[in-house]
């Protein structure tokens, strides 16, 4: 990344509005983080400085969105632009970071706007799919109290569809091999608990 004067004062702030929670808290951003710098790194025409910030603000606002009642990146996307003049990042680019934090998520559905856009979004995807996307999916089922055969429905409805959605060729890639990873637990799993497999997950598992 360089050494850049906005970077670590941004890091801190950052951190500060994040808990250690592994599913959505600072461990997700520091992943996301270097996902979306392996993608843009293999990207043509990537800014590394937009795709850095957009993904250490990209969450910000989740812990205010039952308390607001608005989704967590339309939140995360207001909040932007204080932290960023806060950290001394550069204010002509301060609206490409906002474009791409508000497109990031798959729940909110918004197409991405620009290039650093797709880059994060395909690196906070990732990050729900593989073995890391494994173990989230159960962490979060746990929390929820959800038994094994909602968690596994949670794949066939949203997790295995994630690889078709990704837009740079560096995350169609990664994404491969995670669905991959995906799949292969999932044939495991069901072939050790039928009982607790979802009829959904059937036509990933050749079924």
């Amino acid at each position: 990344m360089g050494e850049k004067e906005w970077l670590e004062k941004l890091r801190e702030l950052a951190r500060t509005r994040y808990n250690d929670d592994p599913v959505h808290g600072w461990p997700h951003v520091e992943r996301v983080l270097r996902l979306a710098l392996d993608i843009c790194r293999s990207t043509p025409g990537c800014d590394e400085d937009i795709v850095v910030a957009a993904a250490l603000l990209h969450d910000v606002g989740r812990s205010l969105e039952d308390k607001l009642g608005e989704h967590h990146a339309l939140i995360s996307a207001r909040l932007a632009p204080g932290l960023l003049e806060e950290a001394g990042f550069p204010r002509n680019r301060v609206e490409e970071v906002v474009n791409a934090i508000a497109s990031h998520s798959y729940s909110l559905g918004r197409d991405p706007s620009s290039l650093e856009a797709c880059v994060l979004r395909d690196a906070d995807r990732l990050d729900a799919m593989g073995a890391v996307g494994v173990a989230r999916a159960f962490a979060e089922g746990m929390r929820r109290s959800r038994g094994f055969e909602d968690t596994l429905r949670h794949f066939a409805e949203k997790l295995l569809l994630l690889n078709e959605t990704l837009c740079t060729p560096a995350g169609r890639e990664m994404g491969r091999r995670r669905h991959e990873v995906m799949v292969a637990f999932l044939r495991a799993f069901c072939s050790e608990a039928p009982q607790e497999c979802p009829r959904e997950l059937g036509p990933w598992l050749g079924k």
